[in-house]
């Protein structure tokens, strides 16, 4: 653990983090598909300025962060195909819009997601910035891949779906 962070405060975030993901995946949510790609796009952007930021503060960790970003992209990857395999899609009431509603598992995919990267964070030597950074960053390529995948596959439902000729919403049930 860091030194001088209580533990309460990372069992606070671990309960904030999941309370986050109960919620949002066990509640459908509209999804507008023409602003589908909005949220892993500033996500993949925030993880290029932190991939470029650290390769300039810390020129040392190049092999470093280089495996650490393709490792993230493949475990996002998965992680979000995991996630879009368990997520049910129908067609929202307006053109152009779908509602998602995760489930139990999807919850679980996350959370897994997210201890691997404690797992990481607590194995690296403390007081190491560089090591720390270049993980941080992996997670954020990690988040944008797995968020690009989950809405990439969103995105592939709904087209089934007109292409079936369901062209009137789904009922939830």
């Amino acid at each position: 653990m860091t030194p001088n962070v209580p533990p309460l405060f990372y069992l606070a975030a671990a309960l904030f983090v999941v309370g986050r993901f109960l919620v949002r995946e066990l509640r459908e949510r509209k999804l507008v598909l023409s602003r589908i790609f909005l949220l892993p796009g500033v996500a993949g952007a925030l993880a290029l300025y932190l991939l470029v930021l650290t390769a300039s503060l810390f020129p040392k960790t190049g092999m470093l962060l280089a495996g650490e970003t393709c490792i993230a992209l493949g475990v996002g990857s998965a992680v979000g195909l995991a996630v879009a395999h368990f997520t049910k899609v129908r067609l929202g009431e307006a053109a152009g819009t779908v509602y998602v509603l995760g489930s139990g598992i999807t919850v679980a995919i996350w959370i897994a997601a997210l201890a691997l990267r404690w797992a990481v964070r607590f194995a690296l030597p403390l007081g190491d910035r560089d090591a720390s950074l270049s993980a941080n960053a992996a997670l954020i390529v990690m988040v944008a891949a797995a968020l690009g995948m989950v809405r990439y596959r969103v995105l592939h439902e709904a087209r089934l779906l007109r292409e079936r000729g369901i062209t009137t919403p789904v009922s939830a049930a």
